[in-house]
């Protein structure tokens, strides 16, 4: 990642919400380093509230980052819903309210690319827990705040596949279930790629915390076949969002 421009975003955001609790993140492939000079800059910035002369600010000063050194813009997902996001909508995305729930089962829906779901608060749920969860670097703001979303997205990521897989599961196979099941995989399923920096990110992240939750006696684990809950409620999302 060229360090001309982490510095100019560390000065551009830093100065714009000096006065306001937030923190923000560059993900996506810049964060992984996936050699492609021309990618675009995956940002988010997690506030209160959103201010609209502020998005406007920050929409313009993308653009011209993106120009200033040449780089691809995606217009996917519209940038006036990905750039800035308010902290209730983080905290719904790692609670895992992108997801759904039929008698206490996760299911992952399905990503449909239609103008409406781009739109959509699931969407971003799944966004969200997606790029808090995968590679990031911190840009500005509350450091400790944005851990703790990273913290509470894993402890959600793992729930959802245990409550998937009720069964032991090695480091490569957690993280093989976190890419794909059931032939989908990527963007269509939890939004990891299967590309070599981004699962050996996720093996190395699985294997620290998976280490982690048996430390702190949440986890077994079988001979030769992986980590398994120690208790049911390791595979439990809150009752609230059981449908």
């Amino acid at each position: 990642m060229n360090n001309e421009i982490i510095n100019d975003l560390r000065d551009t955001y830093s100065e714009l919400f000096a006065n306001e609790r937030h923190f923000t993140y560059l993900y996506g492939s810049q964060a992984y380093c996936i050699p492609k000079s021309a990618s675009d800059l995956d940002l988010v910035t997690v506030v209160d509230e959103i201010n609209p002369s502020k998005l406007k600010l920050i929409l313009e000063y993308v653009i011209e980052v993106h120009k200033k050194y040449d780089l691809e813009i995606d217009n996917e997902v519209p940038h006036h819903r990905k750039l800035i996001t308010t902290l209730d909508m983080m905290s719904g995305a790692v609670e895992g309210r992108g997801f759904h729930y039929e008698t206490g089962r996760v299911i992952i829906p399905e990503l449909k690319k239609t103008k409406e779901y781009l739109l959509s608060d699931e969407l971003m749920y799944r966004l969200l827990l997606n790029t808090i969860t995968g590679k990031s670097l911190f840009i500005s703001g509350d450091e400790s705040l944005f851990y703790e979303y990273k913290d509470e997205g894993w402890d959600t990521m793992f729930k959802v596949i245990y409550n998937m897989h009720n069964q032991s599961l090695t480091v490569p196979e957690f993280v093989e279930r976190m890419i794909g099941n059931c032939g989908r995989e990527g963007e269509s399923y939890m939004g990891y790629k299967n590309k070599p920096l981004i699962r050996r990110y996720l093996e190395e992240e699985v294997s620290r915390r998976l280490e982690s939750y048996h430390k702190k006696g949440l986890l077994t684990i079988e001979e030769e076949r992986g980590y398994k809950p120690k208790y049911n409620s390791f595979m439990i999302l809150p009752k609230w969002k059981v449908q």
